[in-house]
């Protein structure tokens, strides 16, 4: 099958870059900047340059020589503004949409995600409804890039929601802001850190795809979550990242509500002083309040979940550390006279 990804170089489209190479599909890549291209360029995988932002750049860019796209792209994190959340998540969705209509192209699997349902989440599927809430950027711009699709009745569109991805390269979820204000010494446990949480292995993530690319008309239309069943506390993963990373296990401790407050003054003072805040209250909400949920729609296809957390913490934490050592070598490279 011949499949476009869009987001080629971001961390889960390179991911999915691979999978689908190495499954024996026809793919390239859509990108927007191609300095960022050397796993492609590794891969011997083409690619196409276009910005989902420029709707003629995508219409030159998208043919209907494809017979699916896979569309990835995201702004993620919490420190941009809500109009540059919605330039890349709806407006960009939106305009890949056209193109894909005006290039001939039905077949769209479109990366969403379960920030999309709200907080406090146990055991949730699919049939729970969404819950908008206006100062959470990114899951308000996820529900409303889904919203956009359905003006899209000529596409057959299916959606994945996955939880808090993670694996090697992945340098902008929730273990590397767990690593990072762990070992800064920022971290605070939130009410002991017993919130349940959802994560989900990016190969696994990767697995989904290739089941929508499997089963067309079955998920044609259709949404599924894509998490771990694991129901793995917040304290769990702190302890996993210190035994694997040697961080400092947090001295810091406060209430949900107290945590919340002092996150929205943060981001009320950084607005003022225009810088960007060191914690927000989507920080405290990912990793304060319950969000888990099921995959039975997606194991009726066949999916299953190949990592446990621990083994995705280890998994990560592996990379992290040739990736660290990586950087001290350049940096110690850049720093020789040659003589």
């Amino acid at each position: 099958m011949r499949v476009l990804v869009v987001g080629a170089t971001g961390f889960i489209g390179g991911h999915l870059i691979e999978y689908l190479k190495n499954e024996g599909h026809q793919v390239e890549g859509l990108i927007r900047n191609p300095e960022k291209a050397s796993l492609l360029d590794a891969l011997s995988v083409p690619y196409r340059i276009a910005d989902v932002t420029d709707p003629q750049s995508l219409e030159k860019a998208v043919s209907g020589e494809f017979n699916a796209v896979v569309n990835t792209v995201a702004v993620v994190g919490s420190r941009k503004s809500l109009d540059f959340f919605r330039k890349i998540n709806v407006e960009g969705t939106k305009n890949l949409a056209e193109a894909l209509s005006k290039a001939g192209i039905k077949r769209l699997i479109h990366l969403s995600s379960i920030a999309i349902y709200g907080q406090s989440v146990v055991n949730g599927t699919e049939d729970l409804v969404p819950k908008r809430q206006t100062w959470m950027r990114y899951s308000v711009t996820k529900l409303e890039s889904e919203k956009v699709l359905n003006h899209y009745p000529d596409l057959d569109i299916a959606i994945l929601r996955p939880g808090h991805v993670t694996g090697p390269r992945d340098r902008m979820g929730v273990l590397p802001l767990l690593f990072h204000t762990l070992r800064t010494k920022k971290f605070v446990m939130i009410d002991e850190g017993k919130a349940v949480t959802s994560f989900v292995y990016v190969r696994d993530v990767c697995r989904a795809v290739q089941l929508c690319l499997e089963n067309p008309e079955e998920t044609k239309d259709q949404a599924y979550n894509v998490v771990s069943p694991e129901k793995i506390r917040i304290r769990d993963v702190v302890d996993y990242l210190h035994e694997e990373m040697n961080v400092p296990l947090p001295e810091k401790k406060a209430s949900f509500a107290s945590a919340y407050r002092k996150a929205h003054i943060v981001e009320i003072i950084s607005k003022t002083l225009g810088r960007t805040p060191p914690v927000t209250r989507m920080d405290v909400v990912f990793i304060g309040t319950d969000s888990h949920f099921l995959s039975d729609k997606l194991q009726s296809l066949g999916w299953s979940s190949s990592r446990s957390v621990r083994e995705m913490v280890h998994e990560w934490a592996e990379w992290r550390k040739q990736y660290e050592q990586e950087k001290k070598r350049q940096k110690s490279a850049q720093g020789k006279i040659p003589g």
